[in-house]
């Protein structure tokens, strides 16, 4: 099990893709959102998430989520959590956040 949380950010197309790789728990969390920060210091609004390698989300991953979005919707820009595995779509699901997630082919 990978306990650590690898954050590689790529840009795309227009968007920012920051590709996840571990657990996104209370410690990691905060790495997560200094990492998102810095996206949108830098100018990119439009972030895609990629959570193909996600293994594990707390709440309070999902709290940091949830905070980036509403940031960037609030600057005209987006946000997608992209490519979730089961238990992170249950976790988001349950907590009624299904909006964060998003279907789009950009990675």
């Amino acid at each position: 099990m990978n306990i650590d949380l690898e954050i590689e950010a790529l840009d795309k197309g227009g968007f920012k893709i920051l590709k996840l790789k571990g657990r996104v728990d209370a410690n990691r969390s905060l790495r997560l959102n200094e990492a998102i920060n810095e996206v949108i210091r830098g100018g990119s609004y439009d972030l895609v998430l990629d959570a193909a390698g996600v293994d594990y989300i707390s709440s309070a991953g999902v709290r940091v989520l949830l905070m980036a979005y509403k940031e960037l919707a609030k600057l005209g820009g987006s946000f997608a959590l992209y490519r979730p595995g089961e238990s992170v779509t249950s976790i988001i699901n349950m907590m009624g956040l299904s909006a964060l997630l998003d279907r789009k082919s950009v990675v």
